[in-house]
């Protein structure tokens, strides 16, 4: 995995998003640091509130089909619709990132460049893109395939509104919307192959299936769907590791076993309050998501009867509480397992068959 390719970002400030709306100046994406999202219109609430007495009036003459279908959901959008959402797309996002080459040739260009922009739905997401719409279909479908493996994964409710995805066509174009949108100095921007948060999903158009796709796209779902947004960087980026290897046919642990022999990891206590494991001071930020990946996995695997088959209690607690760090991440163990730190990177030693799990041979 190459470093450079994810951003890790603090992701615990992102709350889940609150409703589903139909405007997009009514939800922001832009704004990352933004707070929960407006009212809902009251036309949209009266809307929600019918389709919400529908199902109990006709209740007897609903069939089980029929009910399977108004579960909850985001409600697909009529050609109006969605040609609205563009059209805010394009005052709020678009203009922002027209290259300063494009506006120097005119009004003219710039509308012809901002014209090759479509939205393309899907069952759970919006996909703004510049790029061939056919070819961008893969983009949306890949999406979908990624949703339905974490929802299988971890299951969760589908929340009320599509995720959103802006898939630009120029790797430029995505820098100059980290910049002009994000504020990120242009260096961070080129640093990354894209990025998430609850709000958004942000990359140019590259392989559909490509690990920084699945990774990025997995920290979406985390935070909105699963509506897990802290807990601590080695909890986000091991879960995001933990479905990019697993989706893509890869190993998870990889290298973790000769690690532990060889003393080259931190010590768990010293790993759960890093704040942000690509931005390690020693350098190991490509080791740093490795080694989160397998412990999301030995937490899933583990037979070790304190915490076997609990994992998904692990989730539920970090759902129902917020906190973000060594502290809390220290808590959940404890809430969940009855175990300290230093209990559970010794399973974790034997879970790989080593026994002596303790980090020093390097100091690394």
């Amino acid at each position: 995995m190459e470093p450079l390719l994810f951003i890790d970002l603090i992701r615990f400030f992102s709350d889940p998003p609150d409703c589903s709306t139909y405007r997009m100046k009514q939800v922001k994406p832009m704004v990352i640091l933004s707070t929960r999202m407006g009212a809902i219109p009251l036309a949209a609430m009266l809307v929600l509130a019918l389709s919400r007495e529908l199902p109990a009036q006709r209740k007897e003459g609903t069939t089980k089909a029929e009910q399977r279908k108004e579960q909850k959901g985001p409600k697909q959008l009529d050609k109006e619709h969605l040609a609205l959402l563009l059209e805010d797309f394009k005052d709020e996002i678009a203009d922002k990132v027209v290259s300063e080459r494009i506006r120097k040739r005119g009004e003219k260009r710039v509308a012809k460049w901002m014209k090759g922009f479509n939205v393309i739905q899907s069952q759970h997401y919006f996909v703004y893109t510049n790029g061939p719409k056919t070819t961008v279909k893969r983009f949306s479908k890949s999406l979908e395939q990624l949703y339905g493996y974490v929802k299988k994964t971890w299951p969760f409710e589908d929340i009320d509104q599509h995720l959103t995805a802006y898939i630009f066509k120029m790797n430029t174009e995505y820098f100059d919307f980290c910049v002009n949108i994000t504020g990120w100095p242009m260096a961070t921007a080129k640093g990354t192959a894209g990025h998430a948060s609850a709000k958004y999903y942000a990359t140019y158009y590259q392989s559909p299936k490509s690990n920084v796709v699945m990774h990025e796209a997995t920290h979406q779902i985390v935070i909105a769907c699963m509506k897990i947004g802290g807990v601590g960087s080695w909890f986000q980026e091991g879960m995001a590791v933990y479905i990019e290897k697993k989706i893509l046919g890869g190993k998870v642990s990889g290298s973790m076993r000769s690690d532990l022999r060889n003393g080259n990891f931190y010590s768990l206590r010293k790993f759960v309050g890093i704040q942000t494991l690509l931005a390690d001071p020693a350098g190991h930020g490509s080791r740093n998501y490795a080694h989160a990946g397998a412990l999301i996995e030995f937490m899933i695997e583990t037979k070790d009867e304190r915490m076997k088959g609990k994992f998904s209690d692990f989730l539920d607690a970090a759902r129902k509480s917020r906190g973000y760090g060594a502290k809390y991440s220290e808590g959940l163990f404890r809430k969940v397992y009855g175990m300290t730190l230093e209990e559970v990177q010794q399973a974790f030693g034997l879970f790989h068959k080593v026994k002596d799990a303790t980090p020093g041979l390097g100091r690394r």
